[in-house]
């Protein structure tokens, strides 16, 4: 693409893991293929401040539902509080095993 574009390769220091202490939420969906879990679990080593929420049974764009915007404005309204990821833990990740199962 960059060669398409006629644009420089970005310098080295764009791979740099960003490091802070700002108050962040991360949120991930199980199955994100874009943007994995474990991707926004390595954040953590470089950001003490910050919370890591897996979304159970959700893909990309998982902070898109009713359980990630009430965590999302709670963040807003006090970011250094602890997040009350209740609902997260609430909801159900895929059971494969019900899709084996016989009809019945």
């Amino acid at each position: 693409m960059c060669r398409a574009w006629n644009v420089a390769a970005a310098d080295a220091v764009e791979n740099t893991p960003t490091a802070s202490d700002i108050p962040t939420l991360i949120f991930a969906g199980e199955f994100d293929p874009t943007t994995p879990p474990d991707w926004g679990r390595r954040l953590l080593a470089q950001m003490p401040n910050a919370t890591f929420v897996q979304m159970p049974g959700l893909s990309h764009g998982a902070s898109f539902n009713r359980c990630g915007g009430m965590m999302a404005v709670g963040f807003i309204r006090d970011p250094a509080a602890p997040a009350d990821v209740v609902c997260a833990n609430r909801m159900r990740g895929a059971d494969f095993g019900l899709s084996a199962a016989p009809a019945t």
